[in-house]
């Protein structure tokens, strides 16, 4: 997938889930189209933040170890969730993996 071809199926992702929220969407039909889709298997991907693509690191939530760092922007995957980290943030894996999220104007 080239980079408009991520810019068109993530746009189209928005519009559902915003339908979704809405309560005009259809929850099952939803997950069941984009639920394979969001497990890529590629390094880094495009994301949209504060009005500009940004290239992000994509990260296997079950491959993350306990004390790990990962610098937005980002996304962590699993199968049933995945975490944003947008840039200027940083996700962290606690001792018993959970993952916190903190601002670095928050750290500092």
């Amino acid at each position: 997938m080239n980079q408009e071809d991520a810019q068109r199926w993530f746009a189209a992702y928005l519009t559902e889930f915003e339908a979704l929220g809405r309560g005009d969407a259809d929850r099952r039909r939803i997950l069941d189209h984009y639920g394979v889709p969001l497990l890529v298997s590629t390094e880094h991907g495009p994301m949209f933040f504060a009005d500009a693509w940004h290239t992000a690191a994509i990260h296997h939530r079950n491959s993350l170890k306990q004390g790990v760092a990962i610098a937005g922007p980002a996304r962590i995957d699993q199968t049933d969730t995945t975490t944003i980290v947008p840039p200027g943030w940083t996700a962290r894996v606690d001792n018993l993996g959970n993952i916190a999220i903190t601002h670095e104007a928050f750290t500092q």
